[in-house]
Formats: C-alpha cells, structure tokens, sequence
C-alpha cells in the first residue's frame, strides 16, 4: 500500500486544488473524479481524503456530502477524528453549496508550486477556518414546541389541527445520510470510547442521529431522546416510509437486514419488531403512527400506516380511510382493514360511514362502511338494518385498468353484502342505482351479476348504452363480470346503433364493442367452441385503428384468440394481415400471441410490403421478437419475400447473429442514408436538404477537417477555448466541415470552413440550457487550417466524419402529418443530422440563431444524460435528455 503522502503527492498540487474545489462544490462527482486520478481505487481515495481532512485542507464537518462518500472503507476512518468531525457538525444534510465553498478566497500558494511536493510539514495545505451552518431546524423539542403553539392558533380558529397535511421531513429516517449513518455504526461499535467522551457536545441533530445509532447498537439511550426517535421515525413512516433495508448490528457485526418482505410493509419482518420494540414497543408505535396519519389528508400510504389505523377508533375511520392513496390500494387495504382485520359493531359501521361526504372518493369510502356493516350483521347473525341497503350506491370498487392485477378490487365484498341481503332487497337495490344519472348508474353493472335477471339486464342496457364513449369504466369492464347472460342484449343494441355519423358516435360504437369482447372472453372460458356467429366482434373495424381502442381491446382479443379453434383464428388473423397499416401491426401482435403457421406467410408477404409506411414499428419489432421461434421453423416461407427494409427489421427484432445464418440468402441490409432515402421516395412537397452524419473509422482522420474525439484541426493554444478561474481547456467534441455541407455555409462568412464545439467536460457538464458558459462555439477558416491538428490534453484522438446529403420533405419538422411520421422517426433515431430543424426531445427551445446539427451518443462519446441529444446551433449548444 502506497503511503498516502505520496499518493497526494503523485496529483501534483493545480490538479490537486481542482479536486478539493470540485470536492466542495459537488461531493459526489468531485470524488468520483479522485477516485479517477487514483486508478480507480476508492480505498486510495478514501485514505486521500482522510488525510487532506487531518492537514485542514477540507473540512469533513463542513461537508457532510463528501463524509458520505467514505462509507465504503469504514476500516480507513479513525475513530477519533471521525467523532471529532461529528463535533464540528450542526447540520448533517446540508448541502456542499451550503457550505460557501465554491465561494471561498483561496491560497494558491498553499497547495504549493507544480514541481514543489506535498510532504513539507510547514507547508501550509488550506484555509483552516470552518464553515460556518446556520441551523435552521434543528429537530426535537423545539419541533414540538412550534407544532404544538401552530396547534393551539388552529384551535382558536376553529380549525381541526389534525386535518392537515404536514410538512415532509426532509431528513433521512436514519436522520443523516446513510452512508455517514453506515460509517458512524461501523466505527463506533469497533471503537466508543471517542464517540461516548464527544457526544455530550454534539449539536442536537447528531445527538439525535447518535441516539439511533446507539439503539441499533443495543446501547442505552434516554427516555427523552428515545421519545424522540419514535416520534420522527413514525412521522418519517407515515409521510415517506422507512428504507426497506437497514444497516443494524446482528452478533456484534454491522449488517443490512430486511425491514419488510419485499417492499409490503404489510409483512414486517423480525428485525422490523425489534426496532419498533426498542423504539417503545407496538402500542406506542401504532398511537405514534395514528397522531401522524390524522395530519394528512390526501396520500396516507394505505399498508404502511396499517399500524395507525387498526389502533383507530371506529370513530376516527373514515378520515384515515378517506386520506388513504387514491387507486386500487384505498379500496384494497379499505376492505382488508374493515372486513377482516378489525370486527367493530355493524351499527358503528353505519354511523362511521355518516361521517363521510357523499360526493367523489368519500362516496365510495361511505359505501364501502356499508358493505362492512352489511357483512357484520350477517357474521353476527342480526337482522340487517334496512338503512344499509338503502343507502348503498354500489361504488365501493374499483377498476384497475393496468398491470398484472387488472380487475375489479372490493367487487366480491360488494357481491357477498348483496346476496346477504337476499334477492328482493338486493333487486330494489339494483333498481335504485339504474335509476340515478347514468355515470352513477354504471356501478350497478359489475353488480348485476349477483342477480342477472334478464329485466334487470334489459334495463342497464338501456340505460348505460347511451351514456358510454369511452372503452374503459364500468359501463363498459362491468359487463364482463355478468358474462354470458349480458351477451344477448348487448348484440342486440350493437347492432341498433345507426352508422356513426360524429366522433362521439363512433367511441360509443368502440366502447360497447369492447364490452362485448369482454362477456365473450368471459363466456369462451367455459366454452371456448361457442359463439361463433359473434367472431365478427374480434374482427378489425374502424375503431381499432385508434391505438388506444385496441389495447383496450387487446387484453380480451388475446385470450379469445387463444381459446379458439385454429381455422376460426386464423380467418380472423388473415383479416388484420389484409387490411394493411395499422391493423397489419395489429395482427403481427396478435399473430405473436397465437401463431397460427398457416398465416405467418402471408403476414411476412405483407409485411415486407408495408415495412415502409408503419406507424408502430416499436410494436412490430416487439411482436417480431415473440414471433421468432416459430418464424424460424418456417424461414423457407419468409426468405423469398425479404426485402433490404424487412431484413434491417428483423435484424433489429432478432438480432445479427440471427440473420447471419442465412446471409447468402438475404438481401443487403439498408444503411441509415438508404432508408431516409427510401422513406423520402416520392413524397409531396418543397424539399430540404440534410446530412447524415456518421463515423468514418476506415479513413485517416489527420486530414479530415470534419471529425469527432480530442483532436481539433485548425485551432491553436490561443484560439482553445478554456472554462472556469483556473482557465482549464475545453474539450473537444465535433467539428464539422461546412465545405460538405453547402446548405449551411450561408449563415458564416464566406471565409469560414468548419465549426468546431467545445464542452467544459465530456464526462460531466452542466450544459443543458442554451448560451450556457459550458460550452465554445469556434469558427474555423481557410487559412487556419495551416495550423494542423492541436490538443492541450494531449490525448491525440479523433475519427473522421462521413457526410451524405439527403432531400427530404420540409414539413417532416413540422406539423403532425402522420404520413410523414416513419420518415421523420428515421431523422430522429439518426446519431447525427445536420440541417433541416431540430426534432426536440423535451420542450422547444429557441436560441435566437441559426440551428446545425443534433446528435447522440454513438456519434460522440460524450455524457448526455438520459437517453439524451446535443443540439448545435451557430452560437450555441446544449442537451436535453430524459
């Protein structure tokens, strides 16, 4: 191991004092770029830092962020300084920019002269002043004294102080960030001595972090920090939740343990119990959890505040039901807490739901007290009090239209209280439903299938068909859960709805087309022979070429489709591969989900003729994909009709080392200029020219003006653009050779050949804003060249630039005309594009100059963020990214 003296010392003291200036003003990246000039090594690193902290060049208790950065090697933190740190520490989650010190005079000549080394006793290594914190909340009793004064001033109000939403605690549920929590734990159960004689000068917050440490150590701690710690833990808990995972001691040794079982705090796990043990026990941790959950009123976590609301009254109820998460979760935990976790009085049932507003979410939260109370009399085996029934509007369920567990929640709750109630009772009830305004007369749908007396279907019939124009709700997923008995009726009125002659007539006509393919789903589940007269529904009509329609209508198309005979899917399959885009991509996926061998060559045949005009060709290669087995074991059939557009799709779909078994069959595939050029053929409009740009790694770079990497051409030291006080150079990201592309020479001088872009750091900038300092637009002229190549980091990179000219229809960059949409998803998915207008990937921008070019990372290896585009305009550059 190298003596950390001369690991400082091979940093050499300017790049020293860029690292420490990156340190304070970014923990993260400043240690990230430390580890880099140390090989990569974050024990080396560590040590550094460790070090510079002992000689005063940072201050460890001025910069929690980079304290959080040393978790890795708690070995390498001695005890003593570390509990040192916690003593000049006030405020563990202040921020680097907090600190002040970016803005800090600096010595430059205390980090010492380039040639000068660091070992020098003498040698003065930073500014030994601290930081200075303000602490602006420092937690604990002064907390409560101020909520407790807000309190008061609410009740003189008259306002009820628990019904509100409190502030999020900003602090972590460990109260400082886990790695520092990590380090401290490590460190202080190998060694307590120097952490025990320095607590007792600890600002309040560490004292508090401390406390915890101690509690997962098995230490005592003081009634009043341990109230303390239940308090904020439950706050903690309520509004944001506790890690799922925890690092604690187990045997003697620091280890993350499971507070949960997956991420369902539903099923807490052993060291959960122990934690809320030593935090007081269950009791009070649930009566701490029920005083948090009371002050919010939206967005209660429904199983993580289980706690609070199985402590409530039956009294308290409905308010914390009524705050619980909106969505399938409200009525999931809703019904699990009143139906089966708790067996409070029917009758306190009913008065609960009284409590509860009639309109919106609160409706159904009082519906659902009903149901409870309905089902508690029948377990009780007393006479069901007539205002339950009465009173029930049947909207205590939910739809989950998404994911795994789509269906309805709360519906069998809502079933078992009608058949409780017996037919008569529950019939007068379905009646009354039908009877109110046709949104509340949908819920009685999924209810009829308690009772599906043709009457009562003959009448929702009637009274929901005119209302729907939307293929989700329950006017349209409810008819699914009466199955079969609702198919008649439903045909009946499908057939007597006249031509749509309006946008609304034709969402009716898709929505209750989507209802009927959801009873047949339903019906072939028992017979999957039946029904045939009724394939006409699965066929592709004019509705199903909206997108959203047919995944409506997908989830039951799929399971029909596998349940029928294969001479009847594959007539319907062969329909979706005839009637050409976008029900040809409909089929491919359907095909995927039953390949029926007698369709896939037909499917190929027209697919190699409409590659070119799809408009979901993400959905395509994804179908392709599933496809793939079974296209393989009849590749004979596909072959013969695979075209340079159909190849570059399954090779996306399959992958080259797929396509490569049948290469001398195959025909070449389409680069990314001959597709642009495919998709461009023919179509109308004023043109305009663009330029794909690409890599040319075959040519020598040395004489290519155009290229991308370190090395520019044509600029010297005294034209390099710097960044920053220290005047670093810039990097070199692209230069483009205006003389390949004519089409933008107009907007420079006549003089002027190329345009070179520079960025502060390819790896880490912050340029994502136009006319940003992080960037340098360099104008290169004829006579410039003479220079030849330059670069100050030298690093003596760079690859050549292919540029080739394309036509393309203006209106490609604006407007929304779908025809052009495949060609201008083709300009977009480029990895370089000069001309024409930028294709953004969030909102417009406008700069106020000329726009050039826009490009990725495959061009250019650069960091763009997510997924992100560089977009250079004449003056300027900047990204965006997802």
């Amino acid at each position: 191991m190298r003596p950390v003296a001369d690991l400082i010392e091979s940093l050499g003291a300017k790049p020293l004092r860029k690292l420490v200036k990156k340190m304070s003003k970014d923990a993260h990246f400043g240690f990230s770029d430390l580890k880099e000039a140390l090989d990569w090594s974050t024990e080396d690193a560590t040590r550094v830092v460790w070090a510079l902290h002992e000689q005063g060049v940072v201050d460890l208790g001025a910069q929690p962020a980079l304290l959080d950065q040393l978790s890795e090697h708690p070995e390498l933190a001695p005890a003593q300084t570390l509990a040192d740190v916690l003593g000049r520490m006030t405020d563990p989650h202040a921020s680097n920019d907090d600190s002040g010190g970016e803005d800090e005079d600096e010595d430059d000549e205390g980090y010492g002269d380039e040639d000068e080394g660091y070992g020098d006793e003498d040698e003065d290594y930073g500014d030994d002043d601290y930081y200075d914190y303000e602490d602006d909340d420092g937690g604990g009793e002064d907390d409560e004294e101020d909520e407790d004064e807000e309190d008061e001033e609410d009740e003189e109000d008259g306002e009820d102080p628990y019904w509100k939403d409190e502030d999020e605690d900003e602090r972590d549920p460990s109260l400082w960030p886990s790695g520092i929590d990590s380090l401290v734990l490590t460190v202080s159960q190998r060694e307590p001595e120097p952490f025990a004689s320095r607590e007792p000068d600890f600002a309040e917050p560490i004292r508090l972090a401390m406390a915890f440490v101690h509690l997962r150590q098995g230490r005592s701690i003081s009634e009043e920090l341990r109230a303390t710690l239940l308090d904020h833990m439950a706050r903690w808990h309520v509004n944001d939740g506790l890690p799922t995972e925890l690092t604690t001691i187990v045997d003697g040794e620091p280890t993350e343990v499971k507070l949960c079982e997956g991420y369902d705090w539903s099923q807490p796990t052993p060291h959960f119990d122990a934690l809320v043990e030593a935090l007081g026990g269950p009791a009070a941790w649930a009566q701490a959890m029920l005083v948090h959950a009371f002050r919010k009123s939206w967005r209660l976590a429904a199983r993580r505040s289980r706690p609070a609301v199985l402590a409530a009254s039956v009294e308290q109820l409905p308010r914390l039901l009524v705050a619980y998460d909106s969505g399938a979760s409200q009525y999931r935990e809703g019904y699990e807490v009143l139906v089966t976790l708790r067996d409070d009085p029917p009758q306190a049932l009913l008065a609960a739901a009284r409590r509860v507003d009639t309109k919106g979410t609160e409706a159904a939260v009082a519906d659902m007290f009903r149901v409870a109370a309905i089902l508690a009399f029948e377990r009780a085996g007393e006479p069901i009090d007539p205002e339950a029934d009465e009173l029930l509007t049947l909207q205590g369920v939910y739809f989950e239209e998404y994911g795994d567990t789509r269906g309805y929640v709360g519906l069998e709750h809502v079933h078992a209280a009608l058949r409780a109630l017996g037919p008569e009772r529950a019939r007068a009830v379905l009646e009354r439903v039908l009877g109110r305004e046709p949104y509340y007369a949908t819920y009685a749908v999924p209810a009829l299938a308690v009772l599906p007396e043709p009457e009562l279907i003959e009448r929702a019939v009637e009274v929901v068909v005119p209302f729907i124009d939307h293929p989700t709700g329950h006017g349209v997923s409810g008819w699914a859960e009466v199955g079969p008995a609702a198919l008649p009726a439903l045909v009946r009125a499908f057939d007597a709805l006249p031509t749509p002659q309006d946008d609304k007539g034709v969402k009716r006509r898709d929505a209750l087309r989507v209802a009927i393919l959801g009873v047949l789903a339903r019906a072939r589940q028992e017979d999957p022979s039946q029904g045939e007269a009724e394939d006409r529904f699965l066929l592709p009509g004019d509705g199903f070429a909206d997108q959203y329609v047919f995944d409506m209508a997908l989830r039951t198309l799929t399971p029909l489709l596998q349940r029928l005979p294969e001479e009847r899917a594959a007539r319907v399959l062969q329909a979706y591969v005839e009637a050409g885009s976008p029900h040809l991509e409909r089929g491919l996926v359907l095909l995927a989900a039953r390949p029926v061998p007698s369709v896939l060559g037909p499917a190929f045949r027209a697919l190699a003729v409409g590659v070119g005009g799809l408009s979901e060709e993400g959905r395509v290669r994804s179908a392709l994909a599933g496809l793939q087995s079974v296209a393989l074991e009849r590749i004979d059939e596909i072959l013969p009709h695979a075209t340079p557009p159909l190849v570059r799709l399954l090779t996306n779909a399959w992958g080259e080392h797929v396509l490569s078994r049948f290469a001398d069959r195959l025909p070449k595939a389409e680069s990314s200029v001959q597709r642009l050029q495919r998709l461009a053929k023919d179509l109308p409009g004023p043109h305009t020219r663009i330029y794909v740009v690409e890599r040319d790694e075959e040519r020598d770079a040395s004489t290519s003006l155009g290229r991308v990497g370190d090395v520019a051409l044509g600029i010297g030291e005294e034209r390099w653009p710097t960044h920053g006080d220290e005047a670093e150079p810039m990097e070199h990201v692209i230069t483009l050779d205006l003389r390949q592309m004519p089409h933008l020479r107009g907007s420079f001088e006549d003089d002027v050949v190329g345009v070179a872009v520079f960025v502060s750091s390819r790896r880490d900038n912050e340029a994502y804003e136009p006319h940003n300092d992080e960037v340098a637009i360099v104008r290169i002229k004829e006579s410039d060249l003479e220079l030849g190549e330059h670069d100050p980091r030298g690093e003596n990179s760079c690859i050549a630039l292919r540029v080739t000219g394309v036509d393309v229809p203006a209106a490609t960059f604006g407007g929304r005309d779908e025809s052009l949409a495949p060609l201008r998803r083709a300009i977009y998915q480029l990895g370089g594009r000069a001309g024409g207008s930028p294709l953004w990937l969030q909102e417009d921008e406008d700069p106020g100059s000329e726009f050039l070019m826009q490009l990725d990372e495959s061009l250019v290896d650069i960091n763009l963020g997510d997924s992100g585009i560089l977009y250079l305009f004449e003056d300027t550059a900047f990204w965006q990214c997802h």
